[in-house]
């Protein structure tokens, strides 16, 4: 191992990631492909690894988006699918509502 301490796999991934994002860098996984490649030349890395690694390496809450405000019927509801819970319809269901000219007291807020 030239002398180095093995670190797994998933590790490395994370840590690169980690150095990409503090310089500003996109992370794809061509450019993770590239850094396994220069730290283990001829391993082999699917996709799906890296994919998995990168499922920790994001920061809380980084991935979680909030929804739109909605008001339904005179009601704000802080995203689509709780005002569609709210009126007993699916989330598809409410978006509809909220784009026909028969639903007028459907309405996105803000």
């Amino acid at each position: 191992m030239n002398g180095r301490e093995y670190v797994r796999k998933s590790t490395l991934i994370r840590t690169f990631v980690k150095e990409l994002v503090n310089a500003g860098e996109p992370v794809t996984h061509s450019a993770v492909m590239a850094m396994l490649d220069r730290e283990r030349p001829g391993h082999r890395t699917f996709p799906t690894e890296i994919s998995r690694a990168l499922l920790g390496a994001a920061p809380a809450g980084a991935r979680r988006r909030d929804g739109q405000r909605v008001e339904a019927d005179g009601v704000a509801y802080p995203s689509l699918a709780s005002a569609g819970e709210a009126h007993g319809i699916s989330k598809e269901a409410a978006r509809k509502r909220i784009n026909s000219p028969h639903f007028p007291t459907w309405k996105l807020l803000g």
